[in-house]
């Protein structure tokens, strides 16, 4: 039972050889989900056919997995690899490749953070995909100034708050010299009415 399920993929294969896939130049989108395999296999049968969207939704988890996209990167331009089980940066490092890609979704991997307040995680798994992949538009279903804006948003807070707490401290600092002055003013005008007194 647990060899019958890659097959499923090695029967999309047979079939595409058998109907001459290969040189079908108008096959625009693929879906091979569901299909429930770790590793993905050669798609060089897809190279010729302008592949420009592709879903896969499965149990892929390293980079392997991944590599075999390389054969679509002229043509791919939307990517869905959600539900899968990439866990670090370093398994997506075959989509550097694909320089044409201007979507990609990999929502409820491990790799993006899959508790809301893994913010440092997604910070940086966000920009390492905005870095690798300069025509990315839209990353998870959000634009890419969003995510952008969303990728450091603590450095700002942070940098604000700092420049609020100097400015504080400052304000603190002036009233406490002011303070200071007002309250030695009295004793210079005592000391001197004293030595007027002393003179006469």
């Amino acid at each position: 039972m647990v060899n019958q399920i890659p097959s499923l993929l090695e029967a999309f294969k047979r079939y595409a050889k058998e109907n001459d896939v290969e040189h079908y130049n108008k096959l625009e989108e693929v879906m091979l989900d569901g299909l429930s395999i770790p590793v993905l296999g050669d798609l060089s049968f897809l190279k010729d056919c302008n592949v420009g969207f592709l879903s896969l939704t499965n149990d892929l988890a390293d980079k392997k997995s991944l590599e075999a996209l390389a054969n679509l990167k002229d043509t791919l331009q939307e990517l869905h690899l959600a539900n899968n089980k990439f866990a670090d940066l370093d398994a997506l490092t075959p989509l550097h490749a694909l320089a044409n890609i201007r979507i990609l979704n990999l929502i409820d991997n491990p790799v993006g953070g899959v508790e809301d307040d893994d913010k440092m995680v997604k910070a940086a798994y966000r920009e390492d995909l905005l870095k690798a992949l300069p025509n990315l538009e839209a990353l998870d279903g959000y634009d890419r100034s969003v995510v952008f804006e969303d990728s450091e948003p603590e450095d700002d807070e942070e940098e604000y708050s700092s420049e609020e707490d100097e400015d504080e401290v400052d304000e603190d600092e002036e009233e406490e010299e002011e303070e200071e002055e007002e309250d030695e003013a009295p004793d210079a005008k005592r000391r001197k009415t004293t030595g007027d007194d002393d003179e006469e």
